[in-house]
């Protein structure tokens, strides 16, 4: 065999290489609503959830609302919700306590202003000036806390004591003035406390509600004036 022929015996010919089929794109990911979160920093849901509950609240849906529209109303799924309350007495119950615990320190804080020496029947009507005004200012706040009662069943111990707290603070000054001798040494204390506490809600309901008719920026001047009797009446005995 010549050296020619060897040589093309020899030689084969180049294999050509696959060319590797394109990697297939990965889907688009759907977006998130604008607006939607699934997941709140820790504490935001649950602040976020009693927002909503008071609007709802606020809208007339105290008795009829769901969870479910709560937590539509923050944008999250209601399951969710179950993370921090069990149910939608439990929310009620949240934003009751945010209410009462908001007074008190409305209420302290109008004390702290009053002189030390001050009689007792203008402490009173401190308390009920700034009860008032607080309804006034947090109406949907208000109507949650005088809504349907939560706690028959003693369920909400914080809800039982912030309410022992705020009939603690008026009993507190009623007593003072019968030690004062401002008021009869037969006063009873925890009826005198009712009497007050019945006169102040009933005057911040009637306004909330638009059953007392007064001009924009005078409610709680006559508030006061309606309050004043009560108080003078309390301490005369």
């Amino acid at each position: 065999m010549s050296k020619v022929a060897k040589v093309a015996k020899v030689a084969k010919p180049a294999r050509a290489r696959a060319t590797p089929a394109p990697k297939p794109k990965a889907a688009p990911r759907a977006r998130r609503p604008a607006g939607r979160r699934d997941t709140f920093h820790h504490g935001d849901l649950r602040r976020a959830l009693v927002g909503a509950a008071l609007d709802l609240v606020a809208e007339g849906q105290g008795e009829t609302f769901t969870l479910r529209e709560a937590a539509r109303r923050v944008g999250v799924n209601h399951r969710a919700v179950y993370h921090h309350f069990a149910d939608k007495r439990s929310l009620l119950a949240a934003a009751v306590i945010e209410g009462w615990r908001g007074q008190l320190d409305e209420i302290r804080a109008e004390l702290a202003k009053q002189p030390a020496d001050q009689p007792t029947h203008e402490r009173l009507l401190a308390i009920g000036r700034a009860y008032v005004r607080y309804a006034l200012a947090r109406p949907a706040h208000y109507r949650a806390m005088f809504g349907a009662r939560l706690n028959a069943d003693g369920r909400f111990t914080d809800l039982e004591a912030v309410l022992a707290e705020a009939t603690s603070l008026v009993a507190t000054e009623i007593k003072r003035g019968v030690e004062r001798g401002e008021l009869p040494a037969g006063t009873d204390v925890l009826q005198a406390t009712m009497t007050l506490w019945a006169s102040v809600h009933g005057v911040s309901d009637l306004l909330i509600e638009g059953r007392i008719q007064a001009r924009p920026g005078r409610a709680l001047t006559y508030a006061e004036r309606l309050l004043r009797a009560v108080v003078v009446g309390l301490t005369a005995g």
